[in-house]
């Protein structure tokens, strides 16, 4: 019975947080019409770091977190900034649904990154489903490309970005405890984006500022309970479960901004979601080593 609950818990968490990250996404796309992606993308990731710190501080101790300042922490917190500033500048003309679907890629990516630089063994049938999420990104970027413009590329940038970020996280997974991995990535990128932050920096409203934190506090929020749920259900049941954003986004986008996909950019949603989905099965179906039966 406890094992069930904590089950429950983990899927609660899950859903709750592919709630809270398109709200983060929307919020930050209402701020981007007059501000920088850099300014809100700083203060996104310093009111995370704020919030994440005292936790981590408290949970960990700061020898954990001296000890992740390394190299690869830096490195996978570059990517970190870059894919927040490329999603936030994207957003600016590209609508919810078909930017979150794009940058839901990224699992296809993570798999192609994987096999060159990890040397993780892929097989035909997880080639095939990325190369359909591939597909799917097309026809999504051809659905949208007349309405966004330009936003859909940053948008792309976003997802490979995401990917690496994922790719040097596997590296970097055995290296420190979870909730440290959660932080440094925020609390380095603070700092290297304080500098294009501050250069482009327009004085906000009381309210504009406030929805910036709120940025980061919902961010936080999301990140916190995603680890939750890893922690409390199997990563199997808890992964395909982020396809919900897909969703969220799409009623976000609607209320919000009155965005809704076209028929082929839906078409394009679907075959992400399914390539993904199918790649996460196979991942937990079978394991490592059989790869000429992935």
């Amino acid at each position: 019975m406890m094992t069930s609950n904590a089950t429950l818990l983990g899927v609660a968490a899950m859903v709750t947080a592919t709630a809270l990250m398109p709200l983060s996404d929307a919020l930050a796309k209402s701020l981007v019409a007059e501000f920088s992606a850099e300014q809100v993308s700083f203060v996104r990731n310093a009111t995370h770091a704020a919030l994440l710190a005292p936790v981590v501080l408290l949970t960990s101790g700061g020898r954990a977190v001296l000890a992740q300042l390394t190299w690869l922490q830096m490195l996978r917190a570059l990517c970190f900034v870059l894919m927040t500033t490329c999603y936030v500048a994207g957003l600016r003309t590209t609508p919810l649904a078909e930017a979150m679907a794009t940058v839901f890629a990224f699992p296809c990516l993570v798999l192609a990154g994987s096999a060159l630089f990890l040397g993780e063994q892929v097989g035909p049938r997880r080639w095939g489903a990325a190369l359909a999420g591939f597909a799917g990104v097309a026809i999504v970027a051809n659905a949208s490309f007349a309405a966004a413009g330009t936003g859909l590329i940053w948008v792309i940038a976003a997802a490979v970005f995401t990917a690496a970020y994922m790719v040097l996280t596997k590296a970097a997974t055995s290296k420190g405890p979870i909730l440290v991995m959660g932080l440094m990535p925020a609390l380095i990128g603070s700092v290297l984006l304080l500098g294009p932050g501050l250069a482009s920096w327009k004085p906000p409203s009381f309210e504009s500022a406030g929805l910036m934190i709120m940025v980061g506090c919902v961010a936080a929020s999301a990140h916190l309970l995603i680890v939750l749920a890893y922690a409390k259900a199997e990563a199997s049941l808890i992964a395909p479960l982020a396809y919900l954003q897909i969703v969220s986004a799409t009623f976000l986008g609607f209320m919000l901004f009155g965005d809704l996909p076209a028929l082929s950019a839906w078409v394009g949603i679907a075959i992400i979601i399914a390539s993904g989905a199918f790649i996460a099965f196979r991942e937990r179906k079978v394991p490592t080593g059989a790869a000429g039966r992935r």
